[in-house]
Protein backbone atom coordinates (compact mmCIF):
# COMPACT_ATOMS: atom_id res chain seq x y z
CA UNK A 1 0.00 0.00 0.00
CA UNK A 2 1.80 3.11 -1.23
CA UNK A 3 2.33 5.93 1.70
CA UNK A 4 1.79 9.52 1.05
CA UNK A 5 4.85 11.30 1.69
CA UNK A 6 4.20 14.74 2.88
CA UNK A 7 1.28 12.75 5.50
CA UNK A 8 4.68 10.27 6.59
CA UNK A 9 6.60 12.92 7.14
CA UNK A 10 4.61 15.82 8.91
CA UNK A 11 3.30 12.87 11.00
CA UNK A 12 6.73 12.00 11.64
CA UNK A 13 7.62 15.15 12.49
CA UNK A 14 4.83 15.75 15.22
CA UNK A 15 4.79 11.65 16.87
CA UNK A 16 8.34 11.12 16.47
CA UNK A 17 10.47 14.07 16.44
CA UNK A 18 13.44 12.58 17.09
CA UNK A 19 13.41 9.04 15.37
CA UNK A 20 15.91 9.04 12.48
CA UNK A 21 13.37 9.06 9.23
CA UNK A 22 14.20 6.09 7.04
CA UNK A 23 13.10 7.13 3.21
CA UNK A 24 12.82 5.18 0.39
CA UNK A 25 11.36 2.58 -1.84
CA UNK A 26 10.47 -1.12 -1.53
CA UNK A 27 10.18 -3.83 -4.16
CA UNK A 28 6.85 -3.31 -4.15
CA UNK A 29 7.11 -0.34 -5.42
CA UNK A 30 7.99 -1.51 -8.97
CA UNK A 31 4.76 -3.45 -9.16
CA UNK A 32 3.11 -0.08 -9.28
CA UNK A 33 5.50 1.79 -11.71
CA UNK A 34 5.24 2.19 -14.98
CA UNK A 35 9.13 1.19 -17.57
CA UNK A 36 9.60 5.09 -17.35
CA UNK A 37 9.01 5.99 -14.05
CA UNK A 38 11.61 3.08 -13.09
CA UNK A 39 14.83 5.54 -13.42
CA UNK A 40 14.43 8.45 -11.16
CA UNK A 41 16.76 11.46 -12.01
CA UNK A 42 18.00 14.77 -10.74
CA UNK A 43 14.30 16.25 -11.15
CA UNK A 44 13.10 13.70 -9.14
CA UNK A 45 15.59 13.88 -6.78
CA UNK A 46 14.85 17.50 -6.20
CA UNK A 47 11.33 16.80 -5.70
CA UNK A 48 12.24 14.35 -2.73
CA UNK A 49 14.30 17.10 -1.48
CA UNK A 50 11.65 19.82 -1.57
CA UNK A 51 9.19 17.25 0.80
CA UNK A 52 12.54 16.74 3.63
CA UNK A 53 13.60 20.45 3.35
CA UNK A 54 11.61 21.26 6.63
CA UNK A 55 12.99 18.08 8.09
CA UNK A 56 15.24 18.73 10.78
CA UNK A 57 15.47 15.37 12.38
CA UNK A 58 18.21 13.01 10.81
CA UNK A 59 17.36 11.23 7.64
CA UNK A 60 18.50 8.02 5.84
CA UNK A 61 17.82 7.86 2.42
CA UNK A 62 17.66 4.14 0.75
CA UNK A 63 19.24 3.68 -2.53
CA UNK A 64 19.73 0.87 -4.41
CA UNK A 65 22.98 -0.55 -5.55
CA UNK A 66 22.90 -1.37 -8.86
CA UNK A 67 20.63 -2.21 -12.21
CA UNK A 68 18.18 -5.20 -11.47
CA UNK A 69 17.20 -7.82 -14.05
CA UNK A 70 13.37 -8.58 -13.86
CA UNK A 71 11.77 -10.97 -15.93
CA UNK A 72 8.55 -9.26 -17.51
CA UNK A 73 5.64 -10.65 -20.21
CA UNK A 74 7.94 -13.21 -21.30
CA UNK A 75 11.05 -10.88 -21.96
CA UNK A 76 13.98 -9.78 -19.85
CA UNK A 77 14.51 -6.17 -18.64
CA UNK A 78 16.93 -4.16 -16.69
CA UNK A 79 16.26 -1.31 -15.26
CA UNK A 80 17.20 1.11 -13.14
CA UNK A 81 15.46 0.67 -9.81
CA UNK A 82 15.29 4.42 -7.98
CA UNK A 83 18.52 6.34 -8.75
CA UNK A 84 21.16 3.27 -8.23
CA UNK A 85 24.01 3.97 -6.43
CA UNK A 86 26.40 2.30 -8.89
CA UNK A 87 25.56 5.21 -11.52
CA UNK A 88 24.50 8.27 -9.34
CA UNK A 89 27.70 9.18 -7.34
CA UNK A 90 27.27 12.84 -8.71
CA UNK A 91 23.38 12.69 -7.05
CA UNK A 92 24.21 11.07 -3.78
CA UNK A 93 27.14 13.47 -3.29
CA UNK A 94 25.16 16.41 -3.68
CA UNK A 95 22.50 15.08 -1.19
CA UNK A 96 24.63 14.04 1.37
CA UNK A 97 26.65 17.96 0.89
CA UNK A 98 23.30 19.43 1.82
CA UNK A 99 23.38 19.12 5.30
CA UNK A 100 25.17 17.04 7.93
CA UNK A 101 22.12 14.73 8.91
CA UNK A 102 22.15 13.04 5.98
CA UNK A 103 22.94 9.39 5.26
CA UNK A 104 22.68 7.03 2.80
CA UNK A 105 22.15 3.48 2.88
CA UNK A 106 23.51 1.50 -0.19
CA UNK A 107 21.67 -2.01 -0.40
CA UNK A 108 21.78 -4.89 -2.59
CA UNK A 109 20.08 -7.91 -2.88
CA UNK A 110 20.75 -11.46 -5.28
CA UNK A 111 19.06 -9.73 -8.62
CA UNK A 112 21.91 -6.96 -8.45
CA UNK A 113 24.07 -6.41 -11.65
CA UNK A 114 26.85 -4.70 -11.19
CA UNK A 115 29.88 -4.46 -13.93
CA UNK A 116 31.73 -0.96 -12.81
CA UNK A 117 32.44 -0.45 -9.36
CA UNK A 118 34.06 2.95 -10.01
CA UNK A 119 31.30 4.85 -8.66
CA UNK A 120 31.04 3.02 -5.42
CA UNK A 121 35.12 2.87 -4.89
CA UNK A 122 34.65 7.03 -5.15
CA UNK A 123 31.96 6.67 -3.07
CA UNK A 124 33.33 4.35 -0.30
CA UNK A 125 36.78 7.22 -0.28
CA UNK A 126 35.28 10.25 -0.93
CA UNK A 127 34.68 13.26 1.37
CA UNK A 128 30.71 11.84 2.89
CA UNK A 129 32.02 7.95 3.17
CA UNK A 130 31.32 8.36 6.59
CA UNK A 131 27.54 8.62 5.96
CA UNK A 132 27.23 5.53 3.82
CA UNK A 133 26.11 2.31 5.07
CA UNK A 134 26.37 -0.30 3.35
CA UNK A 135 23.79 -3.67 3.51
CA UNK A 136 25.02 -5.55 0.79
CA UNK A 137 23.91 -9.04 -0.45
CA UNK A 138 26.54 -11.44 0.90
CA UNK A 139 28.34 -11.74 -3.20
CA UNK A 140 28.06 -7.72 -3.35
CA UNK A 141 29.78 -7.53 -0.29
CA UNK A 142 32.38 -9.74 -0.76
CA UNK A 143 33.24 -7.77 -4.22
CA UNK A 144 33.69 -4.70 -2.57
CA UNK A 145 36.07 -6.17 0.26
CA UNK A 146 38.28 -7.41 -2.85
CA UNK A 147 38.05 -3.81 -4.41
CA UNK A 148 41.12 -0.89 -3.28
CA UNK A 149 39.47 1.36 -1.17
CA UNK A 150 40.34 4.02 -3.61
CA UNK A 151 41.15 5.05 -7.26
CA UNK A 152 43.58 7.74 -7.71
CA UNK A 153 43.92 9.08 -11.16
CA UNK A 154 46.92 11.04 -12.79
CA UNK A 155 47.25 12.71 -15.87
CA UNK A 156 50.35 12.66 -17.35
CA UNK A 157 50.91 15.02 -20.33
CA UNK A 158 54.26 14.96 -22.25
CA UNK A 159 55.62 17.82 -24.05
CA UNK A 160 57.93 17.28 -27.10
CA UNK A 161 60.50 20.08 -27.33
Amino acid sequence: MPVDAVEFIDSAKEYFPDATLSIGWTKNNLSELTIPQLNIGWRELLQVLALIKEVDQPLMLAIRLSTVSYYVYGMSLHCKLCYTAAYSSKQIEFVLGIRYTISILIWSDEMDLINDWFEIINLRSGVYSKRLVFDLHAKHRNALKMLPYSIIMVSIIFQFN
